[in-house]
């Protein structure tokens, strides 16, 4: 693909960082989420590389899916299970969408990031499971 006289531009400072497979841009282009360096979600403008707090959220929680109508994020925090919560942008406003918890939950020691469709219909997600056996053993010296 040619792009001519093209110039990349850094979109904000140094020290911001994004979510790896997440769905972070705006459904308009303009804006995307990421972190701080104090690791709280912010949304920031592609223009101007200004950024936004997103009210609400705590630096321990992920916003890792913009919502399709653009008015709202994804939320979750690290765990077993997983709490994933829909909050508004512009209010905070916090609503429980689901809760993700595999039918054995033995040996899990963390669920990755969620995929949600933009929808909020379908949704997928996969975790870390290590499991191990025990065997007692007698008369050792």
């Amino acid at each position: 693909m040619d792009f001519p006289q093209a110039r990349s531009r850094p979109v904000t400072a140094e020290g911001v960082e994004v979510v790896n497979y997440t769905h972070f841009v705006s459904p308009d282009g303009q804006s995307f989420r990421g972190f701080d360096s104090e690791r709280n979600s912010v949304a920031y403008s592609v223009q101007s590389g200004e950024g936004k707090a997103v009210p609400g959220l705590n630096p321990a929680e992920i916003c890792f899916r913009l919502a399709g109508d653009g008015k709202s994020v994804y939320v979750y925090r690290p765990a077993v299970p997983v709490l994933v919560s829909r909050v508004e942008l512009n209010t905070g406003h916090r609503q429980l969408w689901k809760e993700l918890n595999p039918p054995d939950p033995a040996g899990i020691n963390f669920i990755r990031t969620p995929h949600i469709s933009a929808d909020g219909k379908a949704y997928a997600y996969n975790y870390n499971r290590i499991l191990f056996d025990l065997y007692p053993v007698d008369g050792l010296k």
